[in-house]
């Protein structure tokens, strides 16, 4: 045999092998339960038939965006975020071919430019395809070689046949899936249906095990149905819906009774703990709702009960009921709690307890109170220098009551709230935190019915050495609750020179009330606006603080910051303070903080127009879409600089057109835009030498409202995507300062 009919032989053999592959792929598939499965057994398969040495699989997620999903033989670890589509890269271009491409040299494609992680990693040859199922793309798959040439035209057709294959069993298998869940869950909301959630109250409840249940029922969306129609009542229940399925944690399932009920069901039987995730969730469900037709707002109240080892699932949901309506009875956003004696079988001697942990007697509560002590966590400021610290109480060391929410909770069960309080706050006055270092403490609004309890407070104090800088800290839920003794606190506060601070500001559409009337000298903010649940009521909030904060000189903390990422929001949101685990767990003093830091250099004077804080264009775009907002009547004035013509896109056109029919004036700068007026918009052009030309302001000024947004891009070495574009910047809410800042655009018109 000459080595032409060798080489045509062996060729045959290869591609029989190939289709012989068919039902290999094909069975793989068939015995697979989920998505995950048909990645894991598919990729090694075309690794192993196309004798590569690696492969990677890639979901579809928009037209701009894919995340890988599987790999097999790719060295170290895969990141999973999203991937940027770039518009010359090897992605688009496979995903715009009707064929799989085959590149027989990455190192010399002129087609696209191949991605940078593959050339890296030393790969030389790749072949990928699309994978196009009847909905359309749904991902892209790819198998790559660290030799040229690795993959000829000959391999193109049976590529494509086991792609489709894995396209089919995908395609099929979304189906199965979808099918499962839409016989499970609401169809309105996507959350689960009446009967699922019921069934797996049911199984909870069996279990035997810790178990709770919220009933949550929305105030006020009956008049919203009949004022803007059921298809705006409807869009209110999905984005309710959105809302409670981000407030509640892994442990928790919500789903749909009908009409505007909604049940959450909890492996907690924490009650102090479910309150405050029932606040979050009413706090949640608070935040106003942008609808087609309008702006809206509406409330929940909240029923919460804990299984009993007497309960069964009826038993359980009719005393959820009963807390709801209860809840509804005290007006809207009110939380009522079912007794369930959960407590009692713990305090009273002889009666089993249903955490043996938590077997102690009324006796071991006095003890606690007796012995609480106190641990303390650092708060920050920008550069990392501790300023102060909070004290928190923690109950007897190896106690069933050392955790606080059980201490608490059981000294309010109990009536032993004030000696509790009182008890926790002479542990933090004598904790001998450095007189040089603020020190904060909460003060539960309940404990100070009795006046006589804040002298006996005062004495602590004094007692404790008079730390010359205390913040009380108080939660805005205290102001309607009970807001004349609550003001009568804080002027007996304020007589002794301590501070006072505002807890969770956010937390509830009310919380801002607060700002207003107490006057803090400290608003702290809510977590859930630092972890970035919701944009625009976010932007709300750091809007209503910032014109607070200017105009009293207040500092602003974000506390429960975990990482850099929401340390960064929180700064968005204009916090100068940062408590949280990034920067220290509650524990005992740091002996490190007993000698006060060195005073750092006095700041510079800072010019008009200057900013001290930094984030991205991402973060800073929902602080400028809410000012845009705030432009509502004819004798607004709306500036804005765009830095270039490119910014001014379609949509933006489009958003400021619609601002001028409703404004006196509306005006843009920007490089290369063309000085005119069009559709009521005054455009004016800018050249690149202007200062204009690196800055990001809107402006607006108007009867009722004084509001800037001045940012200026951070020069930096590294290209960046246009939504990463890091940027210095200010909220701006003192008038003059604001009116200031607009003379100096109108000089460009």
């Amino acid at each position: 045999m000459d080595i032409r009919s060798g080489l045509e032989s062996f060729a045959e053999g290869q591609i029989r092998d190939r289709r012989l592959s068919y039902g290999r792929m094909a069975k793989a598939i068939g015995g697979a339960s989920n998505p995950s499965e048909i990645w894991d057994t598919a990729l090694p398969l075309l690794v192993e038939v196309f004798e590569a040495d690696a492969g990677l699989g890639f979901s579809h997620l928009s037209k701009s965006r894919l995340q890988v999903v599987a790999s097999h033989r790719w060295p170290g670890e895969v990141d999973d975020a999203p991937i940027p589509i770039a518009p010359d890269s090897q992605a688009e271009f496979v995903l715009g071919s009707g064929r799989p491409v085959v590149s027989a040299d990455l190192g010399k494609e002129t087609r696209f430019q191949p991605a940078a992680p593959i050339t890296r990693l030393g790969y030389s040859s790749s072949m990928s395809s699309r994978l196009e199922t009847p909905k359309g793309v749904s991902g892209l798959v790819g198998v790559y070689a660290r030799r040229t040439s690795a993959f000829g035209l000959d391999a193109v057709e049976d590529f494509a046949s086991l792609v489709s294959i894995m396209a089919i069993g995908l395609h099929q298998m979304r189906r199965l899936n979808t099918v499962e869940h839409e016989a499970s869950h609401d169809e309105l909301t996507g959350l689960l249906s009446r009967a699922a959630i019921l069934d797996r109250l049911e199984v909870l409840v069996a279990l035997d095990a810790p178990a709770s249940a919220m009933m949550i029922d929305l105030d006020g969306f009956k008049a919203i149905n009949d004022r803007h129609g059921h298809l705006a009542g409807d869009q209110v229940l999905r984005t309710i819906a959105q809302r409670l399925q981000a407030g509640t944690g892994l442990d928790t399932s919500v789903g749909r009774l009908g009409g505007d009920e909604f049940l959450v069901l909890s492996g907690s039987d924490d009650l102090v703990d479910l309150r405050l995730r029932a606040e979050r969730l009413i706090g949640a469900c608070e935040m106003l709702l942008s609808l087609d037709c309008a702006e809206v707002e509406v409330s929940a109240s909240i029923g919460i009960a804990i299984s009993t080892s007497h309960d069964t699932s009826h038993s359980l949901l009719t005393r959820v009921d009963h807390a709801l309506y209860r809840a509804k009875e005290g007006g809207r956003g009110q939380v009522n709690a079912a007794p369930s004696g959960g407590l009692e079988r713990l305090l009273r001697p002889g009666i089993p307890s249903v955490d043996p942990r938590r077997d102690f007697t009324i006796e071991a509560l006095d003890y606690a109170i007796e012995n609480v002590s106190a641990v303390f966590q650092p708060i920050v400021d920008r550069n990392g220098v501790t300023i102060g610290v909070e004290a928190l109480a923690r109950g007897p060391e190896g106690s069933p009551l050392e955790i606080p929410n059980v201490l608490f909770e059981a000294a309010t069960t109990y009536g032993r709230l004030a000696e509790l309080e009182l008890a926790a706050k002479r542990a933090a006055f004598n904790g001998l935190v450095p007189r040089h270092l603020r020190l904060f403490v909460n003060l539960q609004p309940a404990a100070f019915a009795d006046s006589g309890w804040l002298h006996r407070l005062a004495d602590a104090w004094l007692d404790g050495g008079a730390h010359p800088r205390v913040t009380v800290e108080l939660t805005e839920r205290a102001l309607i609750a009970s807001p004349g003794r609550l003001l009568r606190a804080v002027e007996h506060c304020r007589s002794l020179g301590w501070k006072i601070a505002i807890d969770d500001i956010g937390a509830r559409s009310d919380s801002l009330a607060a700002l207003r009337l107490l006057k803090p000298d400290v608003v702290k903010l809510d977590i859930s606006l630092i972890q970035g649940k919701d944009t625009n009521h976010a932007t709300r909030i750091a809007t209503a603080v910032a014109a607070y904060r200017d105009r009293y000189e207040a500092d602003v903390i974000a506390e429960g910051v975990e990482c850099s990422e929401q340390q960064v929001i929180g700064e968005v949101l204009g916090a100068n303070l940062f408590q949280g685990f990034l920067f220290g767990r509650p524990g005992p003093l740091d002996p490190n903080l007993l000698e006060p830091a060195a005073a750092p250099p006095a700041p510079s004077p800072v010019p008009l127009g200057v900013v001290d804080q930094v984030a991205t264009k991402r973060h800073l775009l929902a602080i400028s879409r809410h000012l845009e907002a705030e432009a509502t009547s004819s004798d607004c004035v709306l500036l804005a600089s765009l830095q270039h013509a490119k910014f001014y896109t379609r949509r933006t056109q489009r958003q400021y057109e619609a601002l001028a029919r409703r404004c006196g004036f509306v005006g843009l700068v920007g490089q290369q835009l063309t000085s005119a007026t069009r559709n009521g918009v005054r455009l004016a052009g800018i050249g690149s030498d202007d200062p204009f030309a690196r800055r990001w302001w809107v402006v607006l000024v108007s009867s009722h409202a004084s509001l800037a947004l001045l940012a200026e891009e951070v020069d930096t070495n590294v290209s960046l995507p246009d939504f990463e574009r890091l940027f210095r910047y200010r909220l701006v809410t003192d008038p003059a300062h604001v009116e200031a800042v607009a003379r100096e655009l109108f000089e460009r018109f």
